[in-house]
């Protein structure tokens, strides 16, 4: 979770549109915090996408209609993510 940013959303969205950044959110878990981010992903052109945890990320990044340097942007976060879960 993000608690030290001191910029506004609306301040950010406008930095990155002046700048011609596309964004692109993910929010673990159902909180329903970062919904700022996501906003501002939309925004820019990105995705914002929502898994339930850090091991529904494939899924999610498959089943949205992401560019396939995010397919495998997400599955080297889930290798990561299991090969850290596993113990040794």
């Amino acid at each position: 979770m993000d608690n030290r940013s001191t910029a506004k959303a609306e301040t950010a969205l406008a930095a990155l549109l002046r700048d011609g950044v596309l964004l692109d959110s993910v929010l673990l878990g159902s909180g329903g915090g970062g919904l700022d981010l996501h906003a501002v992903a939309k925004l820019t052109g990105g995705h914002a996408l929502s898994p339930e945890s850090a091991s529904k990320l494939l899924d999610v990044f498959e089943n949205d209609a992401c560019e396939s340097s995010l397919r495998n942007t997400a599955r080297a976060i889930r290798e990561k993510f299991q090969s850290s879960s596993t113990c040794g």
